[in-house]
């Protein structure tokens, strides 16, 4: 929903989902022919093997919507986004200020990237755009409305490469 939502409101920009899980996809591919998006293509893969094939400065935002929080037990998480797909997310983004959103529903794993990601140095984050709720900037995905409807916040933040 989320990527399609994008893509239908900006027909003038292309849009790449890629997930792993197969019915997450092949919903959005219903929903773009639905429309009729021809600004939108989806990718069966995971980011972090497919990331390193980007081209540098190729795109002009990067989004990571509700991974899986998965916890180490020394206390940490690994999972998306770790350091590794972060650098290539900052290696693909174009522009100075370009935009990485982060969004989870474990406010644990939210806390532990966020901490994780500015000690990488690679972006800014203004904390006055880390927030609970995703707000209404685009179409909630089905994820945040699960989570929301049983109560649980989601958290986000928006990221800026930085040179």
């Amino acid at each position: 929903e989320y990527i399609v939502d994008l893509a239908s409101r900006n027909p003038d920009k292309k849009y790449v989902g890629v997930d792993l899980h197969y019915r997450s996809l092949l919903l959005g591919v219903r929903m773009a022919a639905d429309a009729q998006l021809n600004n939108v293509r989806f990718i069966r893969a995971d980011a972090k093997l497919l990331s390193p094939f980007i081209p540098d400065q190729s795109s002009d935002s990067a989004s990571v919507l509700f991974p899986a929080p998965l916890p180490s037990k020394q206390g940490a998480f690994y999972g998306m986004p770790d350091p590794q797909l972060a650098s290539n997310i900052h290696r693909t983004l174009e522009a100075k200020n370009a935009p990485f959103e982060f969004a989870s529903d474990s406010e644990p794993y939210f806390r532990f990237r966020m901490r994780e990601l500015g000690f990488q140095g690679l972006f800014n984050c203004d904390l006055s755009e880390i927030s609970a709720g995703l707000g209404e900037t685009t179409t909630p995905t089905r994820y945040q409305r699960v989570w929301e409807s049983k109560g649980i916040k989601t958290h986000r933040a928006i990221l800026r490469k930085k040179d």
